[in-house]
């Protein structure tokens, strides 16, 4: 089992005229929240092998959004040269 603690606040939301909540591992009164409470909160960790899993998938997911942008990246530059040396072509 492990143990942290949330810190609760309230922020005013100037676009939806509402109050919103969230939780920090850390008071953040001086950030424009406002704190309404400290509560320790107690969970079943997962293992090792579960958290090293978890984090593979993620960093396999962030790889596929890397590799996306750098090709459409490539592709984008591709088009800007074919344009350039069709440029050359007609003079």
């Amino acid at each position: 089992m492990s143990t942290v603690t949330a810190y609760i606040h309230a922020k005013w939301d100037e676009y939806d005229r509402t109050w919103s909540y969230s939780t920090y591992s850390v008071d953040m009164t001086g950030y424009g929240y406002i704190y309404i409470m400290t509560k320790d909160l107690t969970f079943a960790s997962p293992t090792d092998r579960e958290l090293k899993a978890l984090l593979i998938k993620n960093l396999r997911l962030e790889q596929e959004k890397i590799t996306a942008k750098a090709h459409a990246e490539k592709v984008s530059i591709e088009e800007k040269i074919q344009s350039l040396l069709a440029l050359e072509d007609r003079s």
